[in-house]
């Protein structure tokens, strides 16, 4: 879809807050995927505000993305005509002799007045930031009419140049004697409501169509906040609307806890004293028996399967989910590493089964049972299984 803007909605894209006028107040609708990841970025689609009257602007945490020259300009010439100049010069009342030409320029005259004219019933209704769809319409039509208008005048614009151009006669009407201050006014007059017709019709289209604005990418764990103004002639900026959202890791993060129990042998010794002949020496006794243990662990997991197929949808709201899973003891992280799939039910509960890492140890050089002269530490491989519940 392509905006107003000229900015284009990539195909599929998902990550869209749309932002409709209702009215009353400005509503917004959140994306489809409530999951917002570092990899897809984020769009903003604007509809109904009144270009006419106000700049947009927004504001990602403390960079501005907008510019005001564009519309500064625009208003300049849609909401400040002079046309007071071009009137002097007229209070002459002697009488100047009917020509083509004057005529031509009495029409381009008038026709400039009709375009301003329409213009200023057009601008007369919207005060607010935001359109309904009832001043949609009537902008709609008001602005077909104002084209109408400027085609009149256009058509009426040729012609008179026509007749200045055309020979030598007009030529010396147009820029000598007293018919020239006429054509100076015509001329003046199709300028004015030229210009200030180019930047109603390019603001009421800008109104009637949607705003697409990007605001791309961040990274995972980033709280972004936008901030939409609109500023009114006079330079007063009002914030109007605020979108917050989270930035999620592109494979939903889940965090659950519970009791595990792994192959890997919880065996400790403690040092002790034995006499040896004339002497003491110390030895190491083997504490606990050796079978497997049962640990309340912690895991961080990645949601990469869940029966709908999609990973746009939180994880909490699946009824059934696949996890990859990584976690630890509580009593001493880092001991042992639990890897594994996970099996997650309706967002809470939680099984998983894998493979366990870890250290242990054990004795050699026995002076008696569970007396050992040398303690050594290897690195050790079993499996695990756990329950846990679904914390984050």
């Amino acid at each position: 879809m392509k905006g107003i803007s000229g900015i284009t909605l990539p195909a599929r894209t998902l990550s869209v807050f749309d932002v409709c006028f209702d009215g009353d107040t400005w509503q917004v609708q959140s994306p489809p995927n409530a999951r917002i990841t570092s990899r897809e970025p984020v769009w903003i689609r604007l509809r109904h505000f009144n270009f006419l009257r106000y700049a947009l602007s927004y504001d990602v945490k403390e960079e501005q993305a907008q510019s005001y020259s564009y519309l500064t300009r625009l208003w300049s010439s849609v909401l400040n005509p002079e046309l007071g100049s071009l009137l002097v010069g007229l209070s002459d009342t002697q009488r100047t002799p009917d020509t083509p030409l004057i005529e031509a320029s009495r029409v381009v005259y008038q026709n400039s007045q009709t375009v301003q004219r329409k213009i200023e019933a057009a601008l007369a209704p919207h005060k607010r930031p935001g359109l309904t769809s009832t001043e949609l319409t009537a902008l709609s039509t008001a602005t077909a009419d104002v084209k109408t208008a400027v085609s009149a005048l256009e058509t009426s614009y040729a012609e008179l140049q026509k007749l200045a151009e055309s020979d030598i006669e007009g030529f010396k009407a147009a820029f000598g004697g007293s018919t020239s201050r006429y054509y100076k006014l015509a001329v003046d007059s199709y300028g004015t409501a030229a210009t200030r017709a180019d930047s109603f019709v390019s603001l009421a289209e800008r109104s009637l169509g949607d705003d697409i604005k990007k605001i791309g990418t961040r990274d995972a764990g980033t709280r972004v906040t936008v901030m939409m103004s609109a500023t009114d002639p006079s330079g007063e900026k009002k914030d109007f609307e605020t979108i917050h959202y989270f930035v999620q890791s592109a494979m939903p993060l889940v965090a659950h806890g519970g009791v595990a129990v792994s192959g890997i042998k919880d065996v400790t010794f403690q040092k002790v004293s034995r006499a040896v002949q004339f002497s003491q020496e110390d030895f190491f006794q083997q504490q606990g028996t050796g079978d497997s243990v049962t640990r309340f662990s912690v895991f961080l997991a990645w949601q990469f399967f869940t029966r709908t197929k999609s990973l746009d949808v939180d994880a909490k709201q699946q009824p059934i989910c696949v996890l990859l899973s990584m976690g630890t003891d509580l009593s001493s992280p880092g001991s042992r590493v639990f890897v594994g799939p996970s099996a997650m039910l309706f967002g809470r509960f939680v099984v998983t089964g894998g493979a366990a890492l870890g250290t242990q140890s054990e004795g050699a050089e026995p002076l008696e049972p569970s007396v050992f002269r040398i303690v050594r530490d290897r690195g050790a491989t079993s499996w695990f299984a756990s329950a846990s519940i679904r914390v984050y």
